[in-house]
């Protein structure tokens, strides 16, 4: 087990507001909440200092919480994952941590697709630029983050709060969506259920760009995976980008179904169906693999915070339905 460096963690700065106000704030927080929900958190790791947005839980929930890793984008970071998404809200009501890491390097996509960000990237195989050709180690990084959260949980809540082993779960999207499945691919015992968003298995060989393949083989207990993608996603294309290493979304599915023990042939079973939105579960309820689509782009269900979506469906309610109908044996 690698030693981890926990460098530093602290809280996030709430709001300024009145003396008066202040105290009246202060007072009626203290009733419920016993913590500052929101931190910063630093963690050496394969030669890099990391760092990773935290929120803890509102009171009222004590003892062995779950834990949700939720991944950023390509060229953004932790903060506009945490808007994108809108885990908080959902922690607050069902009473779990959401940490959301940033990429130890910035994307770098010039030359390749046609915008510059100013965030990070991920290792995710086939994507992205530049950590796949620094060769990132974010799984290792992931196991790392894990083992810090541990501690910092305990210390920030004075012991009320311990993260639950048997209920991790990984989230992403975009590249972090490509994360999410390299870590179902190469740490599935880490979560007890996966859902990346726009992203697929990304360990074929790129012609353009780096790439940094990986094994994915069928594990002895496959873990369950929930799938969000575009029909009109024109940076993972339905179709798929050779030339980027990205597999069809069709062989994608064919993939998952495979890794799930799922017959080739089995059409599967319609779960949701609302206008333009339908998933299609696949598999028996222990190795779910369930598959959303929507006539959109590159985007988050349920949010508009990035770019248009469709409203039909709210993937963060959808992922945490998911997950918490997993535990990890």
């Amino acid at each position: 087990k690698a030693t981890v460096s926990v460098l530093n963690w602290h809280q996030l700065p709430t709001s300024t507001t009145t003396p008066h106000m202040a105290a009246l704030l202060c007072a009626a927080a203290a009733a419920a909440l016993a913590w500052n929900p929101d931190h910063i958190l630093e963690v050496k790791s394969g030669g890099y200092t990391r760092t990773a947005r935290v929120h803890l839980p509102a009171g009222g929930v004590k003892g062995a919480v779950p834990l949700v890793v939720n991944y950023h984008t390509l060229c953004e970071d932790a903060a506009l994952q945490e808007s994108l998404t809108g885990f908080n809200k959902v922690a607050d009501r069902e009473g779990f941590v959401v940490a959301y890491p940033n990429g130890a390097v910035k994307g770098d996509v010039e030359g390749y697709l046609p915008f510059i960000g100013l965030g990070y990237s991920w290792n995710g195989g086939s994507c992205c630029p530049a950590a796949v050709r620094q060769k990132v180690d974010d799984v290792q990084f992931t196991r790392d983050l894990i083992d810090a959260l541990e501690g910092m949980v305990r210390n920030a809540t004075q012991g009320v709060l311990a993260l639950d082993a048997k209920r991790r779960y990984a989230t992403g999207a975009s590249n972090g969506g490509f994360m999410v499945n390299r870590l179902a691919c190469e740490a599935p015992e880490l979560f007890a259920a996966f859902a990346p968003v726009a992203g697929v298995i990304g360990n074929g060989s790129a012609i353009v760009w780096p790439d940094d393949p990986f094994p994915c083989a069928a594990p002895a207990v496959p873990p369950p995976v929930l799938h969000f993608h575009g029909t009109d996603d024109w940076l993972v294309p339905w179709h798929g980008n050779s030339l980027l290493g990205f597999p069809s979304v069709p062989d994608y599915v064919a993939t998952r179904k495979a890794l799930a023990g799922v017959p080739a042939a089995d059409a599967g079973a319609v779960t949701f169906k609302s206008g333009e939105v339908e998933c299609t579960a696949y598999g028996g309820a222990a190795s779910n693999f369930t598959f959303c689509h929507h006539p959109y782009g590159h985007c988050w269900p349920g949010s508009r915070a990035q770019t248009a979506c469709t409203l039909k469906i709210d993937a963060t309610e959808e992922i945490w339905a998911f997950f918490k109908r997993y535990t990890r044996q």
